[in-house]
């Protein structure tokens, strides 16, 4: 649902009828993940898709229905169906998706409105979607009713989230606040015609402190009411951190944006690190090493060390390397890399931290330009996220595409 924000909230800041429609079902192989959108104009624009193409001529029909009747409908597509020609879904997966008319200065023009405000603040948000349990469940769920989840529930003022635009959303609260969701001490933001029930599973400890839900993939949560909703969490975009502020390191952070991390370049020299060579990334002039102890790592965070400099990268990866970060890999040939390791031993890094470091970093792919390399790296980054093997994929057995399960995934956002 992310791509589709910016566009959503501008047409709903404009007083603009349209219709969403969002994957909140797939059995089998489908081409997208739980909570793809497509959104539809009144005037026939659209943007954003929900099956990579397979679909969108039927959903596109759909939506412009739901904003002629203003009601919302499950629609659901599958190569067995008599209609699958048309349609178009080959992939030989089932897919359900929702279609929701969203009216001008509607309570759920309000609600896109901030869940796009606080995505782009970066600040954690959720939407739950009721999923009927069929075609033509009734009147109940011809509402397509949507509730909007904070940690802060409590200090988000709604009066200031009509179409005439959104003030700054507030600093969020504790993060203490995550765990409140499972006993359902927080209300929601949204305005549905009904409270949401508890839903199980989510806001559980995982162990330490760690609240399940935020970060997470979308999934599909079971209610205490007996019902199914798709709960799709936004917490901060993925982080991407390179080293060193080489050429190498302009293709990676512009590719890297691309893909939808955070990218952050640091690197000490000032007549390199510039934001007109990385107009994508924040730039940070200082020593990578002292960046990494103050600048917030997790599981999402990818680390690249691209210096080619032992006083940049040694200091650098023997902080990287003690860090939850996801994935850490690092540039040179592999003399480069035999000295490195040396260094990092006698720096005293673990063999077992060693043994984590990608290098000679990315896949092989062949290429030799900024931007091959790029995609080289971005590449190994992507299979490490998904747990794919990087593999081309007609040596592999199988469906294409990991079949989708109601549990959300840790390792990827």
């Amino acid at each position: 649902m992310r791509e589709i924000l910016s566009v959503a909230a501008e047409w709903a800041r404009a007083g603009e009828a349209f219709a969403v429609a969002t994957l909140v079902g797939v059995r089998g192989s489908g081409p997208r993940e739980l909570g793809a959108s497509m959104i539809v104009s009144a005037d026939g624009r659209a943007f954003g898709n929900v099956s990579g193409g397979c679909v969108e001529g039927a959903v596109f029909t759909e939506c412009q229905e739901a904003l002629e009747t203003g009601r919302a409908s499950l629609q659901t597509y599958g190569i067995s169906d008599g209609d699958a020609l048309a349609v178009g879904l080959t992939c030989g997966g089932i897919v359900d998706v929702l279609v929701r008319p969203v009216l001008p200065g509607s309570d759920a023009a309000r609600d896109l409105l901030l869940v796009a405000e606080r995505d782009r603040a970066g600040l954690p948000v959720a939407v739950v979607l009721e999923i009927p349990p069929g075609p033509g469940a009734g009147p109940r769920f011809d509402r397509g009713d949507m509730w909007v989840m904070t940690p802060d529930t409590r200090n988000l003022p709604r009066s200031n989230c009509g179409p005439e635009g959104l003030e700054e959303p507030p600093e969020p609260a504790e993060p203490a606040g995550l765990s409140q969701f499972n006993r359902g001490e927080v209300s929601m933001a949204g305005r549905a015609t009904r409270d949401l029930p508890r839903l199980k599973g989510w806001g559980e400890d995982r162990g330490g402190g760690e609240a399940k839900g935020w970060g997470e993939d979308a999934a599909v949560l079971s209610g205490e009411d007996g019902g199914s909703y798709l709960v799709i969490p936004f917490g901060s975009a993925p982080r991407l951190i390179v080293v060193g502020a080489v050429e190498f390191s302009v293709a990676l952070a512009r590719l890297g944006a691309a893909l939808g991390f955070a990218v952050t370049v640091v690197d000490p020299r000032d007549v390199f690190a510039s934001p007109e060579r990385f107009p994508q990334a924040e730039v940070v002039v200082d020593w990578p090493d002292r960046y990494l102890r103050r600048t917030r790592i997790d599981a999402h965070t990818a680390i690249c060390v691209l210096s080619h400099d032992p006083r940049f990268d040694v200091p650098a990866l023997r902080l990287a390397l003690a860090s939850p970060a996801g994935y850490v890999g690092a540039m040179g040939s592999r003399r480069t890399h035999d000295d490195r390791l040396r260094r990092l031993g006698e720096a005293g890094v673990a063999a077992s931290a060693i043994d984590r470091l990608r290098s000679p970093i990315g896949l092989d792919l062949g290429g030799r330009t900024p931007d091959e390399t790029a995609l080289s790296i971005l590449a190994e980054i992507v299979a490490v996220r998904h747990g794919a093997s990087g593999r081309p994929l007609r040596e592999r057995d199988g469906p294409v595409h990991a079949p989708v399960s109601s549990a959300a995934s840790l390792s990827a956002r």
